[in-house]
């Protein structure tokens, strides 16, 4: 088959292997093709369509799910089978050294956003191969009670189904020698395979040990294997889910179930165990089956109101916009797991960390080359509590040596470093940015610079827990303030402005925070501009948000506690600069729909720069890209209502802004910006938006000249 390989590439084709099992509006469209058995049994083809739409209730994709579905003479001992109809490779850089990431060719084309392997007049291109049997007495076709002595027909379509959609492995165990990958030359690790680990705690995962081993062979028939995926552990109520992995290994049965035992007939989670029972009706898949393809990518959705477990597919960003598929009411039942969220409680700015006077650490040190700092932010002086889901700093570096970045992640048990960006800055230069950062190990998290050496100062704004004060409602970016627009055009040395921020754009009497983004413009000289809570006879505090140098305009994301009047103050230091003020959002303890945070670990969710095609690595002038929060890896679900970001916009051929809004099907551009860059500059700012209707798009937009982009995931906002 003819694969788009923009990023992609195939790996090998694939039968629908043979197992010994067996409404709501649709959030995917699927095309079946029936052969001539499933036309001439109305009723078989009446059920299987029926799990068909089951499914399309459940998963989401931009990308039409393609099906081969034959009802015809099989062994009689089948009840069904089901598979992927082709595998599809996304390059990862050696993110696993043994072989690439590959998807099932479904799942593949709602990452991409893309058909990646179109029909051709020689290959029908079909996503899921499926083949039943019309000659076995034992399957019952009806929609009532199943008899006792039969299997339900509904039950094993849903089940196949599933392995089509990515319920389905590269393990393999042979004479007690396990193996992984489409072939012995294609050694790929399906997304499925990489979250199977031995043990219920721990990380000894089946993908770090050898492939060919008998290491692997017994792991494979230990009957202790374990799913870690996030959103499958949380619809297991915490605890990782049991796989099957009996002994001697089943071909077409082991590894791509739940464990029967743990499962057994009449739960809720029974219909992807291996082995239906008679008399047995499995009318749902179950939040375990939805959490784990969650976890492999798929959207899945929102369950009696609860947000979805689950990431869902993204489109890398393309030149212009495309008509995003309608939403659809999503299916009741039992909630989709999901990661508990948290609430949010601002502080008054409050300095954690300076390297230069050794605050927050023993002594004074000079951050160097590839070197860390641990910053407790929880216990202690700080105010946080020892719950704390995630912080949010403004982090700022000073005078660095050469060329570099900082990285701000959770203090990792492994020294792992992740490789996004928080800062970027120039040598000599001095640069904040705002971070929301998870809590790590010790409750604490960890600072890295990458090149030369560096001073870092870390200033507390908040932080989120289970049981802090507020919830966000997030807005359609709105302007509050652009002093050219005024009398007095800057803020001059030490000139203060107090910004009535409640009672405007929305934003109630009770809101206790806002979200903004500030932007200083052509400075004419050296400052820093501080934003705090304005109240009578406060002084200006010891931090400071953002850091300007002559004629340079540089923005900071900020969250800020309303102060009297609720109103926000923003005092510049030294020259005089104009100022804009940007309003993404709002927190309260009391207003209805307010939104809980949902922290990640730093997740790369696309970089212009490693696109294939040499046209789309850059945005131009006036360009825009479209960017579904249906995000895949990132593990954002299609329930998000705002997502935090890290966008960095990489050497600008020109002075431009970068605008991320939310996607609403029109051409019109808000008036704000997120990100300030001069010619050659490279430089990141958080951004939170609020997503789009109807499929959570995020807009991307370049104003003028050129530019790379990156952009980093943080978290999301939900209910």
């Amino acid at each position: 088959r003819a694969v788009d390989r923009r990023g992609w590439a195939r790996t090998a084709g694939a039968d629908a292997a043979a197992s010994p099992l067996q409404t709501s509006a649709p959030r995917s469209t699927w095309r079946v093709t029936y052969d001539a058995g499933f036309n001439a049994d109305p009723l078989a083809k009446s059920e299987f369509q029926r799990a068909v739409d089951t499914w399309a209730a459940y998963i989401g994709s931009s990308v039409p799910i393609t099906v081969d579905a034959h009802f015809r003479t099989l062994d009689p001992r089948v009840l069904g089978s089901a598979g992927p109809g082709d595998f599809v490779e996304q390059v990862r850089d050696g993110k696993y050294t043994a072989g690439e990431l590959a998807y099932p060719i479904a799942l593949g084309n709602a990452k991409a956003g893309r058909d990646l392997a179109p029909a051709t007049s020689s290959d029908p291109g079909f996503d899921i191969l499926a083949n039943f049997p019309n000659n076995n007495p034992d399957i019952y076709y009806g929609k009532g009670p199943v008899p006792a002595d039969k299997y339900d027909f509904y039950s094993t379509a849903l089940h196949e189904l599933a392995h089509g959609l990515g319920f389905t492995s590269f393990f393999d165990d042979t004479d007690g020698v396990g193996h992984y990958g489409a072939s012995t030359s294609s050694p790929y690790l399906l997304d499925f395979d990489k979250l199977f680990t031995l043990g219920s705690t721990g990380t000894n995962d089946l993908v770090k040990m050898p492939n060919n081993s008998t290491a692997l062979g017994n792991a494979l028939t230990s009957g202790n294997l374990f799913w870690k995926g996030a959103k499958g552990t949380a619809a297991a109520g915490g605890t990782r889910p049991k796989m099957y992995a009996p002994s001697p290994y089943e071909d077409g049965s082991s590894i791509a179930h739940l464990d029967e035992e743990t499962y057994p007939p009449g739960t809720a989670d029974a219909l992807m165990t291996p082995a239906g029972a008679p008399g047995e009706l499995n009318a749902d898949v179950g939040d375990i089956a939805l959490g784990i393809l969650g976890d492999i990518g798929w959207s899945v959705p929102v369950r009696s109101g609860a947000p979805s477990p689950s990431a869902s597919p993204s489109a890398s960003p393309t030149a212009s916009p495309t008509a995003s598929p309608t939403a659809s009411p999503t299916p009741t039942g039992s909630p989709a797991p999901t990661a508990p969220g948290s609430r949010f409680t601002a502080v008054t700015p409050t300095r954690l960390l300076d390297t230069r006077s050794g605050l927050g650490l023993s002594g004074p040190v000079r951050v160097g080359e590839g070197a860390t700092v641990d910053l407790a932010v929880t216990g202690g002086s700080t105010g946080v509590p020892a719950g704390a889901t995630a912080v949010v700093l403004n982090v700022t570096a000073v005078g660095a040596t050469r060329a570099t970045d900082v990285r701000v992640y959770p203090k990792p048990t492994d020294g792992a470093v992740p490789t996004v960006s928080n800062i970027n800055l120039a040598a000599h230069q001095t640069r904040a940015g705002v971070v929301t950062v998870p809590v790590g190990a010790d409750g604490s998290v960890r600072l890295r610079n990458q090149s030369g050496a560096v001073s870092l100062l870390a200033d507390l704004a908040g932080y989120y827990a289970p049981d802090a004060e507020t919830a966000f409602h997030p807005v359609a970016p709105v302007r509050l303030l652009d002093t050219r627009t005024s009398t007095a055009k800057k803020l001059g040395p030490g000139g203060t402005l107090d910004l009535a921020v409640t009672g405007t754009a929305g934003v109630p009497s009770s809101a206790s925070a806002v979200v903004l983004n500030v932007t200083g413009v052509a400075p004419t000289a050296s400052t820093d501009l501080a934003v705090y809570p304005a109240s009578a006879g406060t002084d200006k505090p010891t931090t400071s948000n953002i850091n300007l140098v002559p004629g340079v305009p540089v923005p900071n994301l900020v969250v800020v506690k309303v102060g009297d009047g609720g109103k926000v103050r923003v005092r510049n230091s030294a020259g005089s600069t104009a100022v804009l003020v940007d309003l993404s959002g709002w927190y309260d303890a009391s207003s209805p729909g307010g939104q809980l945070f949902r922290p990640v670990s730093p997740t790369r969710l696309f970089d212009t720069r490693s696109d294939p095609d040499p046209a789309r690595r850059r945005l131009g002038p006036g360009v825009r890209g479209i960017y579904r929060t249906a995000l895949g890896d990132a593990a954002v679900p299609s329930s998000a209502t705002a997502v935090l970001l890290n966008v960095t916009g990489v050497a600008a051929s020109g002075g431009t802004d970068l605008r991320v809004y939310p996607y609403d099907g029109s051409t019109s551009v808000p008036v704000v910006s997120n990100l300030n860059l001069g010619t050659g500059q490279t430089n990141a700012n958080a951004v939170v938006v609020r997503t789009g209707t109807p499929d959570g798009a995020v807009v991307f937009r370049n104003q003028s000249s050129s530019v790379a982009l990156l952009s980093d995931l943080a978290g999301w906002f939900g209910p």
